[in-house]
């Protein structure tokens, strides 16, 4: 999950097997592009989730080294967890961290003057929230510091938020600690949502590297009970598929069953801008083409849910277009200033359809939400072929709409025609009659018709 690849059991960001060299992870992945970073977890801080997200070892036990990977090689901003396991504050302070080792202390800090902070939570991964953590911080505040210390960088950040005593009860088959954990890791996910609101610069991500347990459960006890449970696996891992929830910028690009490699491409070319494209009537626009320009040019084609992604993208301006044969869209293309407050992405709606009508005549129809527009034209309406374009109205009636309104049909001499406006640059604009709602416009590809 956090390189991309595979290892064996216990190696922590290693090509094992391969030819074990360090595999990027992505904190090193935004880090490197100038982000800042940080590790939250209820285990100890050199556990093997945070580890894996910061660290380079042949052991997850190797918890002298994965400290000193922390400390002088990857350098995350916020290092919060359970204290010892191979951390010092002697280590870290030495290295240039501010250290915490409490609740007080860690809300005491300044975050606008905070570089780098070390929180050290006693001496083993914390407690457990239903035995009370005492002097200690819990999750959604060690969660609320560091998006206070790293939340405000101007290049964005990378922060991982680990519940680990969920797999520590999971391991003991601890149904009532479970589930104080597990309600708590909830609340610090509501802590990043909040802090996340209105913004579009943002992907939240949930989910787990594993199940532990084998949790069943069989009965529901009522409220204020705890359920009846069974547990399948020995307190072991287990190879159940886990849920996955994605929220924000980006959010999009997770969908159905992924294997856990997945995620590092998706996380680290959520770093672009992604939309959908759609007809008037609010169905996927399948196979819509879409061009990229700014910093970089590129096309993409919308996939059966009239998704489209750009990717691998650097900050700047880019201009996103839609191009669909006969559709038109207002606005036509948007400009998006990327991994700014702004958004990293756009939808497009359908707003009008074009068609070519030749001399012998035809018909087209428009369909949109809330209604549709329809115009047909008897064989000599013209002496030349025009193109017609239908457009959705801003508004239209709530009764007695297009949809119930009878089709209007159109003569050669206009005559039929309830109103008609001259621009006297040889189009002809159809204006609606009373109680259509319906806007048209028709432009010749001759001047005379």
């Amino acid at each position: 999950m956090a390189t991309g690849h595979k290892a064996n059991n216990g190696v922590v960001s290693l090509a094992i097997p391969g030819d074990g060299g360090e595999r990027q992870t992505l904190l090193e992945y935004f880090r490197a592009r100038g982000k800042r970073t940080g590790l939250v977890t209820t285990d100890s801080m050199t556990g093997a989730t945070p580890a894996g997200f910061g660290a380079h070892d042949t052991s997850r036990n190797d918890f002298a080294q994965i400290a000193a990977d922390y400390l002088t090689q990857t350098e995350p901003n916020v290092l919060f967890g359970g204290g010892a396991g191979g951390i010092t504050p002697a280590g870290a302070a030495a290295a240039g961290y501010t250290v915490v080792t409490d609740r007080a202390s860690m809300q005491a800090l300044d975050a606008s003057h905070t570089s780098y902070v070390s929180g050290q939570f006693g001496s083993s991964p914390l407690p457990y929230e239903y035995d009370g953590v005492g002097s200690l911080p819990h999750l959604t505040e060690m969660t609320s510091a560091a998006l206070d210390i790293i939340g405000g960088s101007p290049e964005g950040f990378f922060l991982m938020v680990e519940g680990g005593n969920i797999d520590h009860a999971g391991h003991s088959s601890d149904l009532a600690r479970d589930i104080f954990e597990t309600i708590e890791f909830s609340s610090a996910v509501r802590t990043a949502l909040d802090w996340a609101a209105g913004r579009t610069d943002t992907l939240i991500i949930v989910t787990a590297d594993h199940e532990t347990g084998g949790l069943t459960v069989t009965q529901n006890n009522g409220a204020g009970a705890l359920p009846s449970v069974s547990w399948a696996s020995g307190g072991n891992h287990t190879a159940a598929n886990v849920p996955l929830y994605a929220w924000g910028s980006g959010a999009s690009l997770f969908s159905g069953t992924l294997d856990n490699t997945a995620f590092f491409v998706k996380i680290a070319d959520s770093y672009g801008v992604s939309g959908t494209v759609r007809a008037a009537d609010g169905s996927a626009a399948a196979g819509a083409g879409v061009s990229l320009s700014g910093k970089i040019s590129s096309a993409a084609v919308t996939d059966s849910a009239g998704q489209y992604s750009f990717t691998g993208l650097s900050t700047g301006t880019y201009t996103v277009t839609p191009a669909v044969a006969g559709w038109s869209f207002t606005p036509g293309s948007r400009e998006t200033p990327l991994l700014s407050s702004d958004a990293g992405g756009w939808d497009f709606t359908q707003s009008g359809l074009t068609a070519v009508i030749p001399p012998g005549g035809g018909a087209m129809t428009f369909v949109y939400s809330g209604g549709k527009a329809q115009v047909v034209f008897p064989g000599g309406s013209f002496g030349n072929a025009v193109s017609v374009t239908l457009r959705k109205p801003s508004s239209f009636p709530a009764a007695g709409g297009a949809d119930n309104a009878p089709h209007r049909r159109w003569g050669r001499d206009n005559k039929r025609h309830p109103a008609r406006a001259h621009d006297g640059r040889g189009h002809r604009h159809l204006l609606p009659g009373r109680g259509h709602g319906r806007a048209r416009r028709i432009t010749p590809l001759h001047r005379q018709v």
